[in-house]
């Protein structure tokens, strides 16, 4: 039976990765330790998650990158109510999305023509590839990163500041208490990928009782 990788003999291969994000690009040192990609089948919007081992400039303790790519191939009608997507003519759509030109899709919202069916210079809203980095210290801080996000546990609304829901004017929870935050499903599937290599965080796994 082969044996793991280990962390040791990763960290001779230790290299400089400069990944884009929403506001600049972020340069590190470290090492891919897993990927794993979401999508498949006929899913419109899907997300690649890799989980780098970082060695952050000031020489503490090996930490972790957690950086997702979200995809999308829906293009939607001009000054739609989807409000999503940045505005090009279909002749320039390509310089608009990484996305492949024949996996592009029509928003099933609000029903755009078939980009082939459309003229050169008209105007659609393609969706954005985009990108989410948060930097871990800790394996703690990794596992609370791959749970999903707050919400209220009366509600189900986003945490809401001076007793009412930001989001939603009528909203009646005045006593905003955190629900439970389980792994998210795309978080468990890459931690049963990675953890084979990262003996230390399956100890932090264990004491949390984190179950994938």
């Amino acid at each position: 039976m082969e044996k793991p990788v280990t962390e040791a003999a990763v960290e001779m291969t230790i290299q400089n990765f400069v990944l884009p994000t929403r506001d600049r690009p972020i340069d590190f040192d470290g090492w891919l330790v897993g990927e794993l990609d979401n999508g498949g089948g006929d899913r419109l919007r899907w997300a690649v998650l890799q989980l780098y081992r970082w060695q952050p400039a000031d020489g503490g303790p090996l930490g972790y990158i957690l950086y997702t790519i979200g995809h999308s191939v829906v293009y939607h009608v001009l000054d739609s109510a989807c409000g999503k997507g940045v505005v090009t003519t279909v002749a320039d759509i390509e310089d608009a999305t990484p996305e492949a030109y024949e996996d592009l899709e029509p928003c099933p919202d609000c029903h755009p023509m078939e980009l082939d069916d459309m003229d050169p210079d008209e105007e659609v809203e393609m969706e954005e590839v985009w990108y989410k980095l948060v930097q871990c210290r800790t394996d703690e801080d990794l596992l609370l990163a791959l749970r999903k996000e707050a919400k209220c546990k009366n509600c189900f609304h986003r945490p809401h500041p001076e007793h009412r829901c930001s989001q939603v004017s009528s909203c009646a929870c005045e006593d905003y208490q955190e629900a439970p935050r389980p792994i998210s499903s795309p978080g468990a599937r890459l931690l049963h990928l990675v953890r084979p290599r990262l003996p230390n965080l399956i100890e932090t796994m264990n004491e949390q009782k984190v179950r994938l």
